[in-house]
């Protein structure tokens, strides 16, 4: 007898990677292709982050842009780029979206916590990290309640009304992440990869057999195969301080002006990196138990499941495939 193998024969892939530094994180690019002759395709993921990166910054001026910080410096109309424009309606729109939860007017705040928590990072100052006082918070909290942002889409112009300062920390990563996936996708990739430094990870398949990644979550040990799909995370095991037996973090509530966090993280997975990025902060903020009548709205309306978890505890599991 002649025995015949049939054997399937799998595309060649040809990777392009790249890994580029933005939004404080490394970005980490691989796209997959059957095609040789693509050029570097990475490289126009790396020039998206570095442009919401530099549009975004609140504590320099950036050649050939207006950014953040020139906004943050008067209070006067300043005509922007089409990019900052809407990044800074989409700013505005996901604090409403959040019931003020992501606030993009929480920059002094933000500030004082982190020049309070990080002494070392505040230039001639030296000491241990400590905790604001309530009337320097209350004065955080007063100046950006009083404060707000007008738009002139004629002419592509912002305005800052009052003296709060402008931080899209919790924003501007996941609104670039959704561009590159648009991107990704209008270019007809199918297996890739984009890391941002696991607050904000994009995920086409593994390779083009079309198998899944395997993504830990860091605090439970546990494992999610998944591909298609964006993941998007908020903890504070990357920033925490600890004062006196009591946890802080760089996540602060924009109504009480604390910086102490219930939850270790949270992890959602969806099909926006954008929406990703504001949720993330707003579920950790708002916290499943004491909010779990948001949270739920939140994720049903935009498709979103999501975990819970304080250290090697899962406190609430909504959908996400663990292992």
């Amino acid at each position: 007898p002649v025995v015949f193998l049939l054997l399937s024969c799998a595309p060649a892939s040809y990777p392009y990677e790249g890994s580029y530094f933005a939004m404080d994180c490394r970005v980490k690019v691989t796209l997959n292709s059957e095609q040789s002759d693509l050029g570097e395709p990475q490289l126009e993921i790396g020039k998206i982050f570095s442009l919401y990166d530099s549009l975004a910054d609140n504590n320099q001026r950036v050649k050939n842009h207006k950014n953040v910080y020139d906004i943050n410096q008067t209070n006067e109309w300043v005509p922007v780029e089409k990019e900052l424009y809407d990044l800074l309606r989409y700013s505005v729109w996901a604090c409403e979206e959040t019931q003020g939860y992501v606030n993009p007017l929480i920059g002094n705040l933000s500030d004082l916590w982190k020049d309070h928590l990080h002494p070392e990072r505040v230039a001639g100052k030296e000491g241990e990290a400590s905790v604001p006082s309530q009337e320097e918070i209350q004065a955080c909290l007063d100046e950006m309640n009083d404060s707000s942002l007008r738009f002139e889409e004629e002419t592509l112009s912002v305005r800052r009304i009052g003296t709060a300062k402008i931080d899209l920390g919790a924003i501007a990563k996941g609104y670039a992440a959704q561009k590159a996936k648009e991107w990704i996708e209008a270019n007809q990739f199918k297996s890739y990869i984009v890391d941002a430094g696991t607050s904000t990870i994009l995920l086409g398949e593994k390779d083009l057999k079309g198998s899944t990644w395997n993504v830990g979550i860091r605090g439970i040990g546990k494992k999610m195969n998944i591909k298609n799909t964006v993941v998007g995370s908020s903890g504070i095991d990357a920033q925490e301080a600890i004062i006196d037996g009591v946890e802080y973090s760089h996540i602060v509530n924009p109504f009480t002006g604390d910086a102490r966090v219930d939850y270790f993280g949270v992890t959602l997975l969806g099909q926006d990196a954008a929406i990703l990025d504001v949720l993330s902060t707003a579920f950790i903020l708002m916290g499943v138990e004491e909010n779990s009548d948001k949270v739920s709205a939140l994720s049903e309306k935009y498709g979103v499941s999501y975990v819970f978890y304080r250290e090697n505890e899962i406190v609430k599991n909504q959908g996400v495939p663990l292992e």
